[in-house]
């Protein structure tokens, strides 16, 4: 029997994969609002299954610290992260507005006790609890908030996959300057994919018909399961131009819990959520404890020192930007939008970089770096 999500039991704990989605969703609003946020003009943030505020204490790992805002929820939700961060840069960026949908009534009644009042915060930043549906809900709140003008994040988290309407998924992921992190629960539709009964209810994310069938010819390049990149390649058909996935396991065995899907429309974006992907997990685009070595890119499998990696990246760079001459930062998010599971980080792109400029293989002119042990930024490389 289904747990409704108002169910008290669908609150008793907080995991390590729950706290995990959290960590990704910290780490990259901390950038996003940096990157987007401007005094002049105001961003966004949807939290469109915002659920309780509210863990219970019992049998749960530690949350991850806030320490902007007051909340008396002793183990705190994605609302109070997302806040937090808005409260965090209030000084710095213009209005903030959070927007948290939550289809259950007790639930959204719960949140709203769990975060502070408008009073209490800066008058920059702004938060209201919206209860309904998601795809009932988002693009109203949207078109009232100020339509699809702002740069607006969607987080995007429900319990299981109905909820994940195609058609309003992809209208917001396909607009400019909005991006998406959805918790695609793959597991569910990897056990129910070959059941007639649910047929259609998988179709829903999905957004065709014959997805049975077109899952069933769709070859996989970089997934452990491919409904996963089935699932990616049909977002970007109608909605993002890129998207990312993050591999979500259960912390003490290898089964897989839910994959993260990001989606966004910025070459920048792509880049910095890469380099999130890459520095939450203890795997590369995963956090799977029990699978450390796992890596998206195969190719890589066999390599164990950071030389090894960093002559890969050397070779790479020669062979597919020969004659050419880019930014360090142009070269960063062409790869990262030409090979999207690209298994390495801006680190040690600079590293391997530096030491071709060593060799003569290549030639910089520092324009952002003030010294020639730097590289970055506009940085232009003549390959």
């Amino acid at each position: 029997m289904t747990t409704d999500d108002d169910a008290d039991e669908k609150w008793e704990k907080y995991p390590g994969h729950t706290r995990a989605k959290h960590n990704l969703l910290k780490y990259y609003l901390d950038i996003w609002i940096k990157m987007l946020g401007d005094k002049d003009r105001k961003i966004r943030i949807f939290d469109c299954f915002a659920g309780r505020g509210e863990y219970y204490p019992e049998d749960s790992v530690e949350p991850l610290e806030i320490n902007n805002i007051q909340t008396d929820a002793e183990i705190h939700g994605s609302p109070q992260i997302i806040l937090d961060l808005a409260v965090k840069y209030s000084g710095n960026v213009g209005d903030v507005e959070c927007v948290f949908i939550e289809k259950k009534e007790k639930n959204a009644s719960i949140l709203k006790d769990n975060l502070p009042d408008n009073d209490g915060l800066p008058e920059t930043v702004s938060r209201k609890v919206v209860s309904g549906k998601f795809q009932d809900k988002t693009i109203e709140m949207v078109r009232r908030t100020g339509c699809f003008g702002p740069p607006t994040f969607f987080f995007i988290d429900p319990f299981g996959y109905s909820a994940l309407e195609y058609d309003t998924v992809t209208e917001i992921a396909s607009t400019d300057q909005f991006e998406v992190l959805i918790n695609l629960m793959a597991e569910q539709v990897v056990r129910w994919q070959d059941a007639d009964k649910q047929h259609e209810v998988i179709q829903i994310p999905f957004g065709q018909e014959n997805w049975r069938e077109e899952l069933e010819k769709y070859e996989p390049e970089q997934w452990d399961h491919k409904a996963v990149g089935y699932y990616c390649k049909r977002l970007e058909e109608n909605g993002p131009d890129h998207t990312l996935a993050y591999l979500v396991t259960e912390e003490n065995t290898e089964k897989m819990k839910y994959y993260l899907v990001f989606g966004t429309n910025s070459d920048y974006g792509m880049d910095k959520m890469r380099d999130a992907m890459q520095n939450c997990g203890p795997g590369e685009f995963a956090f799977a404890p029990q699978r450390s070595e796992l890596s998206q890119d195969q190719a890589t499998l066999g390599e164990v020192t950071e030389e090894q990696k960093i002559s890969k990246i050397k070779s790479y760079l020669l062979d597919n930007f020969s004659n050419e001459t880019k930014t360090f930062d142009k070269v960063v998010r062409e790869i990262s939008t030409r090979d999207e599971y690209w298994p390495y980080n801006r680190g040690q792109l600079r590293k391997a970089a530096k030491e071709l400029e060593e060799d003569g293989e290549i030639d910089v002119m520092r324009v952002t770096s003030k010294t020639e042990r730097g590289l970055g930024g506009d940085d232009l490389i003549t390959f």
